[in-house]
């Protein structure tokens, strides 16, 4: 069972493994627990981890991919990102096997349940892994590719840690004191280290980082969608972009999330908005935007259906307050567009808030 990114470890004479970082199984060594901080959501429960092989040297790795055979090897051409996370070899650190495996089905992923469903939901169509080590000092680089920039954005808003760097890396990139996470084109990077306060691993995060990206030569703007979330009063860094109900529930938990049918839309975006007048509020908002009008005219009817025990008097073809336990939420629809905002504990909260929606 995992609790805040560890588990129960089964040991070698050299290794024991455990879901150390967003499900991703990785190597320490045995006899200690490497225990990784994180502030990231995602990897606080994962309810269970899938073990890989881990070599011992970089050599055989790099042979296998480069001759497209062995177990680091997938079907069709190597992808050029995960040849180049291959072929790295930092003097003075031992380097682990690359580990490759796709995500669209449910077995023969290097990935925890959870993570494996969320980058499911995301279109992800492979992902590879790889650990360099030298004495306790872990360093862990793992690549996501996906089908299209803007699932790769959104997995990227919803598993990165830290916040927006000063140093821009790829087309978006934040950073804590243990990690960097980056998003560039159909891609999402994530390098981070075990050790706490650590120069050295910091520096090797970093370096292997920036030869990741440097790997690809294709850039991409920020999704369009993103474009719909108002600028006042929002708070920088909370912005979320999602493509299904998994997504859906850890970016933007609102009720009835599942009514929205998100999977069928073009996507759905989300934020916090913090209001210091005239009353001290926090609240979240939810953007979904469907294929046409009709789409959006029927996901506002299910999810007033939903709620309706909870509706006030304040309802109307095109917007809805609610009042779910202390809190008041509004739904509004516009075109092809449906916006939800909750958390308020005012009445008027949200209308200040709809008014500066680009619906």
């Amino acid at each position: 069972m995992l609790v805040s990114g560890l588990a129960a470890c089964s040991c070698s004479s050299t290794f024991c493994y455990v879901a150390a970082h967003d499900g991703v199984v990785a190597p320490v060594p045995a006899g200690r627990q490497q225990a990784r901080k994180t502030s990231n959501p995602q990897t606080a429960a994962l309810s269970g981890s899938l073990s890989v092989n881990v070599g011992e040297k970089a050599s055989a790795a790099s042979s296998d991919l480069e001759a497209g055979t062995g177990p680091a090897s997938v079907a069709g051409p190597p992808d050029p990102l995960f040849w180049a996370l291959g072929a790295l070899a930092p003097e003075g650190w031992q380097v682990g096997e690359l580990q490759v495996s796709a995500v669209g089905s449910l077995t023969g992923t290097i990935l925890a349940p959870p993570i494996a469903e969320l980058l499911r939901e995301f279109r992800c169509t492979g992902n590879a892994s790889r650990f360099f080590q030298r004495g306790q000092r872990l360093v862990i680089a793992r690549a996501y590719k996906f089908e299209d920039p803007q699932a790769a954005f959104g997995a990227y808003s919803l598993m990165r840690e830290g916040s927006s760097s000063g140093v821009k890396r790829g087309d978006f990139s934040s950073e804590d004191d243990q990690s960097v996470s980056i998003w560039q084109d159909l891609y999402y990077i994530n390098v981070y280290t075990t050790a706490e306060d650590d120069d050295e691993a910091k520096a090797l995060v970093l370096s292997v980082a920036d030869k990741l990206v440097a790997g690809i030569n294709q850039h991409s703007d920020m999704p369009v969608l993103l474009t719909r979330l108002p600028q006042l009063d929002r708070i920088v860094g909370s912005e979320r972009l999602v493509m299904g109900p998994v997504g859906a529930r850890r970016a933007a938990p609102v009720p009835y999330i599942g009514s929205l049918a998100i999977e069928t839309a073009r996507g759905a975006v989300s934020a916090d908005y913090q209001f210091r007048e005239p009353v001290r509020e926090r609240l979240k908002l939810l953007i979904v935007t469907y294929a046409d009008d009709q789409s959006a005219r029927a996901a506002y009817g299910r999810y007033g259906d939903a709620l309706a025990d909870m509706r006030t008097k304040e309802i109307s073809a095109a917007s809805t307050l609610f009042k779910v336990s202390d809190a008041f939420l509004l739904c509004q629809l516009k075109g092809n567009q449906l916006a939800i905002i909750n958390g308020a504990r005012k009445r008027l909260s949200p209308y200040i808030l709809s008014r500066q929606l680009n619906l």
